[in-house]
């Protein structure tokens, strides 16, 4: 009997190996990543007539936006709404300055002024905003996204923008990680993914898109690329950010440029959840920050930011 057992597992393994394969599709634009940045982009190529492709690793779309609250903008009609008066040029600058002049000044640009345009083009596919102040400290900047569905904040962007992109016809495929950029000579010319069943999904396309976000969940890359020590620089939700478009874009060719992360410390321990009041103690406005020893040192006020 045991000896059948082995031989029928032993049969299973190599048939599911066998019906692997290689399926073949096409598009004019395919996505890597179907998270805050993927999917808008995928929405935005479907709507100027492009047949598009979205690949995302996990089982599910959004990624950590699905914890965001809000959006950053800078002379929105929401703040004008409001008479909130601050520019672009005053963001800018604080930006630049918070920084210390260590952020690209033309990204950091277009970030400041497209960003009442982003919201815009948002809020025409009926998503909804509110600004905000989120402490006495903060620029009011901040444009929490309304209920869609029974959603709300982050998880209302990421539902609202799912259905849009399916009513566009955008082709979704999650539980399929891509694995490397297809090349032409010096020309990246599709995707190589893996679907949840094995097979190697082969997509050719005319653009290719990178959002695949950060590496907050691999202490390796956390230490190689940073230098920064893991076990204390982590992420608190386990996302599956582990810099693979990166690392595809290195791979094709792509310039190495100077990175970071951001990252909401918590505090850590038996019985304290993410996002719980005890958690959020340790990034939160009023409260006394003190070292091992009890003593302050630091204004607490430096935790004031732009965005």
């Amino acid at each position: 009997m045991q000896k059948t057992l082995i031989a029928l597992s032993v049969f299973v393994a190599l048939s599911s190996t066998s019906l692997a394969a290689e399926i073949s599709k096409n598009a004019d634009v395919v996505v890597v990543g179907g998270g805050a940045a993927g999917l808008p982009a995928a929405v935005q190529a479907a709507e100027k007539g492009a047949k598009v492709i979205l690949v995302e690793k996990n089982p599910y779309l959004g990624g950590g936006a699905n914890a965001a609250e809000g959006l950053f903008g800078v002379e929105s009609k929401w703040q004008r709404g409001k008479s909130i008066g601050l520019t672009r040029e005053e963001c800018f600058n604080y930006l630049m300055e918070h920084s210390h002049y260590k952020a690209d000044p033309a990204l950091t640009k277009k970030f400041v002024w497209g960003s009442a345009e982003n919201l815009d083009w948002l809020a025409s596919h009926g998503m909804k905003f509110e600004p905000i102040q989120m402490t006495p400290y903060d620029a009011p900047t901040w444009h929490v996204v309304g209920e869609y569905k029974g959603q709300e904040h982050g998880a209302a962007y990421i539902k609202l923008l799912a259905d849009v992109a399916k009513e566009k016809g955008v082709e979704i495929l999650v539980g399929t990680p891509a694995k490397e950029l297809l090349k032409d000579g010096n020309k990246v010319v599709g995707v190589k993914a893996k679907d949840s069943k094995g097979n190697d999904v082969i997509i050719h396309s005319k653009a290719t898109i990178i959002s695949t976000g950060g590496f907050g969940n691999s202490p390796e890359k956390v230490q190689k690329w940073l230098g920064w020590n893991p076990d204390v620089f982590k992420a608190s939700v386990p996302l599956n950010k582990t810099g693979d478009g990166i690392e595809m874009a290195w791979r094709a060719g792509s310039e190495k440029t100077p990175m970071t992360l951001m990252l909401h410390t918590g505090v850590e321990g038996k019985g304290i959840s993410f996002p719980g009041a005890i958690y959020c103690m340790s990034w939160q406005p009023f409260n006394l920050w003190v070292n091992n020893e009890g003593e302050r040192f630091t204004n607490e006020a430096n935790a004031f930011t732009c965005v």
